[in-house]
């Protein structure tokens, strides 16, 4: 085993965790992306709403679990700094005895009230006797899964990130691969499932292999955390517990309401436009772990303008990719849509709208913000941040969805989003000094991904949207191109992006294109 002080801080083993996060988010999106048009053709959008709603059950029951993996990576990190493996292993049987727990608590409750979660979802008479024996079944093995979970968090801990989440975007990816074979063969819904097993299998089977790889063999025997543990660890469980909840009311709340409010073909668009609106995320994964790591080390040596250059650097070159996707997949969504799932789906489009909304302006604003503070050790912004959002959400659930109904608790979502950013970019300038120049510049970025949406809106209104995926990618290809040239060129017009700079830029990759070329 590698020392700790080799590997902690190395630049080398970030990159390729920062690597590894970004291929495998890359690599299952790119896989549910084929699958998702597969299933909608196979079970229609209500058939693929009644298995999200499923999906959503079972995350939201598993939210202590993703707490206790959460809190598992602080310890374990923590002990492998020490190099003291005694306590990972007890750490480990901690959490398998954690886990086990609220299986034996939720799993009999999703046994006994799938009749009624099934009718509360209002799925199709078609569709209801499948699921309400799938759904305790997949809210069962989703428990079960944050045993893996538990071992995920030991290899993260060891500075192993990257091997981690391949693991799982190589569960996820057979997942999607067994549910597009099942469905052609004729399997119907409980292909579903059949590919949620397979999946549960690679990841639980990878992770526990990797793990015994790493800290060698540990005992499975569940034991359980005692009252001086529980005061220890209380305070940054109750973190990430408040972290999760924020995000389940965000999503998985969401596709619930829009079941029981609505349809599951509600549930069904909301999914559709979910993953398509995930891409923003994506963007900006490979940024996150190097900034905390790179502010950390500036912090650790009292660099603070180092920290304040960082954060301008990094806030600039997420502001204009996010910025650039969003005005490209918000201003010709319909176009997309025809090309990912080969037919128009109108009613994704407000739906789309108010996710990116969300999206955008929680990534553009707090991405850089919560990445600099995680490496300052600073996490009481966050915390008050989320808790704004948490509160602002349910407020906004209980005066929105009874007047408003499904596209209610979407605003909702939305704009507690948004509020709760502005009320986080306002703490990280009070409290770390941060100019605010630089966050000007994340807020001009807004502005213009505005108007360049507006423009391209007001396109599709003379333009109309074709209906087969050939013409579709055409006129993409015919508008997108000089909607992102007008996006860059506002981007250098209000500064922010700096001229000079991409001029430097430009030089030097033509003159490694020269030699490339003098050399050939």
């Amino acid at each position: 085993m590698n020392s700790p002080s080799n590997i902690i801080g190395s630049r080398r083993n970030i990159i390729k965790n920062s690597i590894g996060i970004f291929a495998s988010r890359f690599l299952t999106t790119l896989v549910a992306f084929i699958s998702i048009p597969i299933v909608v053709a196979k079970l229609g959008i209500a058939g693929y709403g009644t298995w999200e709603s499923i999906i959503a059950v079972s995350i939201l029951s598993n939210i202590f679990q993703g707490t206790i993996s959460g809190t598992l990576l602080w310890l374990v990190s923590n002990a492998y700094g020490s190099n003291d493996i005694v306590s990972v292993r007890q750490y480990i049987r901690i959490g398998v005895g954690c886990s086990l727990i609220f299986f034996m608590l939720i799993a009999p409750a999703a046994w006994f009230g799938r009749y009624f979660l099934v009718d509360l979802f209002k799925v199709p008479l078609e569709y209801a006797g499948v699921a309400s024996w799938i759904l305790p079944c997949v809210v069962g093995l989703m428990l079960l899964t944050s045993i893996s979970e538990v071992f995920g968090a030991v290899i993260c801990g060891f500075q192993r990130t990257g091997a981690t989440t391949i693991t799982q975007a190589v569960a996820t990816s057979v997942n999607n691969v067994l549910v597009i074979i099942c469905l052609i063969m004729g399997f119907g819904f409980w292909s579903l499932l059949i590919g949620f097993i397979s999946g549960f299998l690679i990841s639980t089977i990878g992770l526990y292999y990797l793990a015994r790889r790493i800290v060698g063999q540990f005992s499975f025997l569940p034991s359980f955390p005692n009252r001086s543990f529980m005061i220890i660890v209380a305070p940054y469980a109750g973190f990430m517990l408040l972290g999760a909840l924020s995000m389940a009311l965000r999503d998985q709340a969401d596709k619930i309401i829009l079941s029981s409010v609505a349809s599951p073909a509600w549930t069904g668009y909301y999914g559709i436009a979910a993953r398509f609106s995930g891409i923003v995320t994506i963007v900006c994964t490979f940024f996150y772990v190097p900034t905390i790591a790179a502010s950390g080390a500036l912090y650790a040596n009292n660099d603070l303008e180092g920290i304040h250059r960082l954060y301008k650097d990094v806030i600039t070159m997420i502001s204009f990719l996010v910025g650039l996707v969003v005005v490209i997949m918000a201003g010709f969504y319909d176009r997309l849509v025809v090309l990912w799932i080969g037919r128009p789906i109108p009613e994704v489009g407000n739906i789309i709208f108010l996710l990116l909304l969300g999206y955008t302006v929680a990534v553009i604003l707090t991405g850089t913000g919560s990445s600099v503070c995680k490496g300052m050790g600073i996490v009481r912004i966050e915390t008050i941040y989320i808790i704004v959002g948490l509160v602002i959400n349910v407020l906004l659930k209980i005066i929105l969805v009874p007047f408003y109904g499904a596209m209610g608790t979407l605003a909702s979502s939305a704009i507690s989003w948004s509020v709760s950013s502005i009320v986080f970019v306002v703490l990280l300038h009070k409290q770390t000094k941060i100019p605010l120049s630089s966050t000007m510049k994340a807020v001009k970025t807004l502005f213009i991904v505005a108007v360049c949406i507006l423009i391209a809106r007001w396109i599709t209104t003379i333009w109309p949207v074709e209906t087969e995926r050939l013409p579709a990618l055409y006129s993409l290809l015919k508008l997108g191109v000089p909607l992102a040239l007008m996006y860059m060129f506002l981007m250098v017009i209000f500064d922010i992006l700096p001229w000079d700079e991409l001029l430097s830029c430009g030089q030097s990759v033509k003159a490694k294109i020269v030699n490339i070329c003098t050399k050939g």
